[in-house]
């Protein structure tokens, strides 16, 4: 009925009256369900509501987005009835229920305070058990297996007797849980402190993923549209006008059509694999087709290709008779630290760590890329590696482009090896000069495991005591000379190179075999995909887009081009947005 009422949507509803399953059908089921229910109406259980002004105000916010979407949805796609809305007011949610108003206030008064602070010592939470009440039960939480073990070994070597099973947190004192609960809280009725992972360690707790991504991003016609332009790998650059169905000879099949600079052509679907997007300039002479322009291209491609392998065979030929450093099986650290990692590991991720340990256990020194798009995961490949290194009393050090992305990456491998006997250093022109001398020291003298700098790093005065591995961050950042010092240093070396756009002559090597090749292709549960807008300077799009990352409780970073005014650029944004803190 649907179909034939809506025919803005009829080719969505034929799917799902087919039981076809596809991304995005959830957002349909206002259409379809006959009455609406919440998990509310489910039960009569008790509601407890942590900070209901928060709350009320994130439901307001949702509703209005939805209404927003809604009229936009009904205009784009003409629409003949109003979209119906799925949520509903705060206080129809929570009609004829028992509310039981958690609200955090300092003081008592009933409701929630802070935990007693620990600062992740075991022996500060011994203490507070021994000296509270038999009935004062209390809770550790961590947000992984591991943590939770490591945790609880750590409260028994404090004499404390310790559950792990969540069915005997009421007959046990102490219980030591995996949970990913924000912050702890003291409550006196029932008598319970619960002590979360961020009040141990201060680290903000992160929602750990629940569900794969149902799509990967493998095919390389996906986004492919009519008017692209691609490559024929025998007759040059064409547009892309579409794909028909003809008869020839009484055979119907499916053609590919491309337009060359001398017309149309037709090619079987089963020749696809020829055909490859162009990734090029904007807008390229077309080939002629059958003509000697694109086969005298080939040529000068190939001819500079060798150039460039003569170059390399040396280097390459060093590094294929040296002898590298074996690393040993990972450790229980390792182990310990891996599971210290807040989030689900994608199949590609898993898949690109053992790749890099099986290398880096091998007696040759490895040469491997590893190439994923901004956010699929490089960085936690190249922590496991660090820390493996370390684990064999070798020395690593990580090169970066730029001074920003060295102070980014010296705070995640800190917060990633917290806890455990690892030094790490930085090195960079935003580096103090006492500080700088300082870590080249511990360097040279074997104090420091890992460095993590730019350019810096090839400094001459730079010396490692026992270097095991070279992780190179964003490679096509660095000049042909950066390079070279890299591949004198990492001779013998093990050596990763992290990149998600490589240039071509990596790119090239890793898929000729000279360098092995890791590709991360599937990105995060939930992970949304990077949208770019260019325009000219609008405030009004400058408030909706600072707005709507609020929205998601997210931040915002505005760039500006001179320093001498930023902080009248920075009073212009609060008065927009003045919901909004703004450094």
């Amino acid at each position: 009925a649907l179909a034939g009422d809506a025919r803005w949507g009829a080719e969505v509803f034929e799917r799902l009256a087919a039981g076809h399953l596809f991304d995005g059908m959830e957002g349909w089921m206002p259409l379809l369900a006959t009455g609406r229910e919440t998990i509310l109406d489910a039960s009569d259980a008790r509601v407890v509501v942590v900070e209901p002004a928060r709350v009320r105000h994130r439901l307001a916010d949702l509703l209005d987005e939805e209404r927003e979407l809604a009229g936009v949805v009904a205009t784009t796609w003409r629409a003949d009835r109003e979209v119906p809305l799925l949520h509903v007011e705060f206080a129809a949610l929570l009609a004829g229920h028992e509310v039981v108003d958690l609200e955090g206030r300092p003081g008592g008064g009933g409701g929630l305070t802070s935990p007693p602070v620990v600062q992740g010592d075991p022996g500060r939470i011994a203490a507070h058990v021994r000296e509270w009440s038999p009935g004062r039960r209390a809770v550790v939480l961590a947000t992984t297996p591991g943590a939770v073990a490591r945790v609880a070994d750590q409260l028994r070597e404090e004499g404390l007797e310790v559950t792990t099973d969540p069915g005997a947190v009421l007959e046990t004192r102490l219980s030591v849980l995996e949970s990913a609960l924000p912050a702890g809280f003291w409550l006196d009725d029932p008598e319970v402190v619960v002590w979360a992972e961020s009040d141990l360690t201060g680290r903000r707790a992160t929602r750990r993923a629940t569900r794969a991504r149902a799509r990967t991003v493998d095919g390389f016609f996906d986004d492919l549209a009519v008017g692209s332009y691609v490559v024929h790998r025998h007759h040059g650059v064409a547009r892309y006008a579409g794909t028909t169905t003809r008869s020839i000879n009484g055979v119907t099949r499916d053609y590919l059509v491309l337009e060359f600079k001398d017309g149309r052509s037709y090619w079987p679907t089963e020749q696809i694999d020829a055909v490859t997007p162009y990734t090029g300039g904007d807008a390229p002479a077309l080939s002629r087709l059958g003509g000697t322009e694109w086969q005298k291209t080939r040529a000068k491609a190939r001819a500079a290709a060798y150039l460039v392998a003569q170059e390399l065979v040396e280097l390459y030929r060093r590094r294929a008779v040296a002898t590298g450093h074996a690393f040993a099986p990972d450790s229980a650290w390792q182990r310990e630290m891996e599971d210290l990692f807040p989030y689900t590991l994608t199949a590609d991720q898993s898949r690109a760590i053992a790749e890099v340990k099986a290398d880096m256990e091998a007696a040759r020194p490895m040469d491997r890329l590893v190439c994923a798009d901004v956010g699929f995961g490089k960085t936690e490949v190249a922590l496991r590696a660090v820390f493996k290194c370390v684990q064999d009393n070798k020395q690593a050090a990580v090169l970066v482009p730029t001074t920003l992305l060295a102070s980014q990456h010296y705070q995640t491998f800190v917060l990633g090896f917290a806890g455990f006997p690892l030094k790490v250093g930085r090195l960079s022109r935003l580096v103090a000069p006492k500080e700088t001398k300082e870590t080249r020291e511990a360097l040279a003298d074997g104090t420091m495991d890992v460095v993590i700098g730019t350019h810096a790093i090839l400094s001459k005065t730079t010396k490692f005591k026992n270097l095991g591995l070279v992780i190179v961050d964003e490679e096509q950042r660095f000049g042909v000379e950066h390079k070279e010092a890299i591949k004198a240093r990492a001779v013998g070396v093990d050596v990763l190179t992290l990149s998600a756009s490589p240039i071509p002559r990596t790119l090239e090597m890793a898929l000729a075999g000279i360098r092995d090749l890791s590709m991360i292709t599937t990105p995060p549960a939930d992970r949304r995909p990077i949208l770019t807008y260019v325009g000219e300077y609008d405030e009004s799009a400058v408030v909706e887009a600072v707005r709507r990352e609020l929205l998601r409780e997210g931040q915002v970073f505005y760039v500006h081009n001179r320093v001498h005014d930023i902080d009248h650029v920075a009073q212009r944004i609060g008065r927009l947005v003045p919901d909004a803190r703004v450094a």
